[in-house]
């Protein structure tokens, strides 16, 4: 049986807010902290679980767009719905999506025709939980990615509250990428 297709939300809470120096040091960019929810959604929506992790240039560094696009494609993140990045379950783009890629700074989007010349803060990777049907297989994809990125363009991984991203983190994150998994094979028998 073919999987039903979800309305894709509009609005995830990607964290607090970058802490007022940082915001300073970061000029005239307007970073992202909490994108308004749609009056159109459902509570159930709101309250999913999604795993966040930003990706964070250096004090005082910001992040091409030229380089993000080209790190981007090359670890199997493609351009899509609500103008972001998107990590599909099949490399060809095809399947439903595991992960998204959203811009740090405000309002989350990417233009193709203009990317190559922006520079940004950063981005922000994030998965809904509840809408996969192994989210532990995409929470290992989701960090390897991250890592891949991070490495690739040296940026800082940090968490949901805009911490470093230490391994107990990540095993916390695993953690509860398990237990949805349990959840929706609970919920399939």
């Amino acid at each position: 049986s073919e999987p039903v297709d979800r309305p894709q939300q509009q609005g995830f809470d990607l964290g607090t807010p970058i802490s007022a120096s940082r915001a300073d040091e970061l000029s005239d960019l307007d970073v992202l902290s909490s994108p308004a929810v749609s009056s159109k959604e459902s509570v159930d929506t709101i309250a999913q679980d999604v795993l966040v992790i930003h990706l964070v240039a250096a004090k005082g560094q910001t992040l091409s767009g030229d380089a993000l696009l080209k790190a981007s494609t090359d670890i199997g993140l493609r351009y899509g719905g609500m103008k972001i990045f998107h990590r599909h379950a099949s490399s060809d783009g095809s399947g439903p999506v595991l992960f998204s890629m959203a811009n740090l700074v405000n309002p989350g989007t990417f233009d193709l025709n203009t990317i190559q010349s922006i520079k940004t803060a950063g981005v922000t990777l994030f998965m809904a939980l509840d809408d996969l049907q192994d989210p532990l297989a995409a929470f290992d994809l989701m960090v390897d990615a991250t890592r891949s990125l991070a490495d690739q363009l040296g940026l800082n991984m940090m968490d949901e509250s805009r911490s470093s991203m230490t391994t107990q983190t990540i095993d916390h994150y695993r953690q509860r990428a398990k237990k949805a998994q349990v959840s929706s094979a609970d919920g399939q028998s």
